[in-house]
């Protein structure tokens, strides 16, 4: 009987031992769970609170953007650069005291400031308003040769140097006037192709008369289109070219073809169809109204050029309408660049005609405080800008703490 009784006595104990550890690892399971749920809880919200970072750091880059834009067309942003950037912080501060007051809700913290030390990079943004031809204020500062090699052959082309060396460009835009994209007689009926072989041709030789450009061919068109050449590094080297056109197939199209100068002589032509008024060419931002987004690859090589370059418009009389863009060099430094250039020419008489200075290429803006669009006759001109700023976010939080600087250079490409 006792060993019955016993045994009873052991199982039951091992029964309750068995129940009171299996209540013990629930309970541990029960925490680990908690604890976990609390993790994963605190994770995610950690990841939205990370996400709304990163969107209030885009957001402060575009609003910037967007301010820095809005005072280099304001009417009274263009005296000195003392003005531009006192407006910027004015506009920067304005937004960031709305944004402390809108996370404060949130139980968040968030400034964006202009940062204390050396935060410009003082530019000059160049504007042509009057709705005319891409040429220079003067004649004079135009360069004509004949780029053929061939005795039989004729093409003879006038360029300016839009930048007097190697600048970094951005907002870089041209409103374009289709009935005034000159050469539709002669044009009509060139194939693409040939207008490829006329970029390939496009080289500068850089001596002691300067950056010239030279060598075609064996090919021959009256009135070849309106080109932009990049000079990158201002090497004395073509590196990449686009040419604005009439499309050889509708006189109503307008063709844009690229040419690269790497060996490889890689091309890309879009077709804008049915132009019936002016269109805007984005050149930073590759764009162009009313392609449908045929475009972007013709522009995709500025996201290549890591340095700074030279601009030069060849062929400017074949185009008309307005354009601007803004360099990464102080009005001064850009007016004392054009002055040390060393351009000399032949005039019809065999002499040597003096090297164009700046005010042969554009006009300052003499009364900076009364800007309006167009300015008048004195136009291409010139005008103090701001290229770059950097700015400060600073993010604060129970759980957070964000500190970053960003670069605002709009539509830079």
């Amino acid at each position: 009987m006792w060993d019955v009784r016993e045994r009873q006595e052991n199982g039951q104990l091992i029964l309750v031992g068995a129940l009171s550890l299996a209540i013990v690892l629930v309970g541990i399971a029960l925490v680990l769970n908690a604890s976990i749920y609390a993790e994963n809880l605190a994770t995610r919200a950690n990841q939205q609170e990370s996400g709304q970072i990163v969107t209030l750091e885009r957001e402060a880059t575009q609003g910037a953007g967007v301010a820095m834009e809005h005072i280099h067309h304001d009417v009274d942003s263009h005296a000195s650069y003392g003005n531009l950037e006192n407006d910027f912080e004015d506009a920067i501060d304005s937004w960031s005291d709305w944004t402390v007051r809108d996370s404060a809700r949130e139980g968040q913290y968030v400034d964006v400031r202009v940062v204390d030390t050396d935060p410009y990079t003082r530019g000059t943004r160049i504007t042509q308003d009057d709705g005319g031809t891409f040429e220079p204020e003067e004649s004079d500062a135009v360069v004509s040769v004949d780029l053929t090699t061939g005795l039989l052959s004729s093409i003879n082309v006038e360029y300016w140097s839009v930048t007097p060396g190697a600048t970094q460009v951005r907002d870089f835009s041209m409103d374009i006037d289709p009935d005034q994209l000159r050469g539709d007689d002669t044009l009509l009926g060139i194939e693409a192709s040939v207008i490829e072989t006329f970029q390939a041709g496009l080289e500068l030789e850089t001596g002691g008369d300067g950056d010239e450009l030279v060598g075609i061919g064996d090919l021959s068109f009256d009135d070849p289109p309106f080109t932009v050449v990049y000079d990158v590094g201002d090497t004395g080297e073509v590196d990449h070219s686009f040419a604005i056109y009439r499309s050889d197939a509708d006189p109503d199209d307008v063709n844009i073809t690229y040419y690269r100068y790497d060996g490889s002589g890689t091309t890309r032509t879009c077709t804008v169809q049915d132009v019936d008024s002016t269109f805007t060419v984005d050149v930073s931002n590759g764009r162009v109204e009313g392609d449908d987004g045929a475009c972007r690859d013709v522009f995709a090589f500025q996201s290549e050029i890591s340095g700074s370059y030279q601009l030069f418009f060849v062929q400017g009389d074949q185009v008309a309408g307005n354009y601007e863009l803004v360099v990464d060099e102080s009005t001064t430094s850009f007016e004392n660049g054009y002055d040390s250039l060393n351009i000399l020419e032949l005039d019809l008489f065999g002499l040597l005609s003096d090297d164009p200075v700046f005010g042969d290429i554009y006009q300052p803006h003499p009364d900076p405080s009364a800007h309006t669009s167009p300015y008048g006759p004195d136009s291409p001109y010139i005008e103090p800008a701001i290229y770059s700023a950097d700015v400060s976010l600073d993010y604060q939080s129970d759980s957070m703490s964000y500190e970053s600087n960003v670069t605002v250079a709009p539509n830079e490409p």
